[in-house]
């Protein structure tokens, strides 16, 4: 099983409710024998509003709808959801994957790389930015699946 939270702020819990309920989810799996795994939250652009461009200025003009780099360094409150999801994890033996590198290559984030977006707005990834996780994930999920 494999749980991912694309939320900074826990989804309106909590912190500590929302860990707790991690954490006994995660143990209800792992003590069933199922393997889980806890994707950590990935670096979004949380200053970027996509809705400023138009729709020919997207398919046209690249930096007129991007963002400036920012450095990959996680916000305070991506450091205590990803702290939050680690401890929940540990707690039931699940794996944590980190996909931050892979998005954000030199720890600098930028909008558009290969000529495509990397995110579709300030909280999803575009289908070209999911794709440069495709690697890596694969490789996580193969891992997962081998025996112990």
């Amino acid at each position: 099983v494999v749980i991912a939270n694309s939320s900074d702020d826990v989804n309106g819990y909590q912190p500590s409710d929302y860990e707790a309920g991690l954490a006994l989810t995660i143990n209800k799996l792992t003590d069933a024998g199922i393997k889980v795994a806890v994707i950590k939250v990935i670096p979004k652009p949380l200053k970027w509003d996509p809705g400023k461009c138009s729709p020919l200025a997207v398919l046209t003009d690249f930096g007129t709808c991007s963002f400036d780099s920012f450095p990959l360094r996680e916000s305070f409150a991506t450091q205590a959801a990803n702290q939050s999801e680690q401890r929940a994890a540990d707690s039931g033996g699940a794996a944590t994957w980190d996909y931050s590198g892979d998005l954000c290559p030199a720890a600098v984030c930028v909008g558009v790389r290969q000529g495509a977006y990397v995110w579709r707005d300030r909280s999803h990834l575009s289908v070209a930015g999911s794709g440069m996780l495709s690697d890596s994930m694969s490789r996580d999920l193969a891992r997962s699946v081998q025996p112990d």
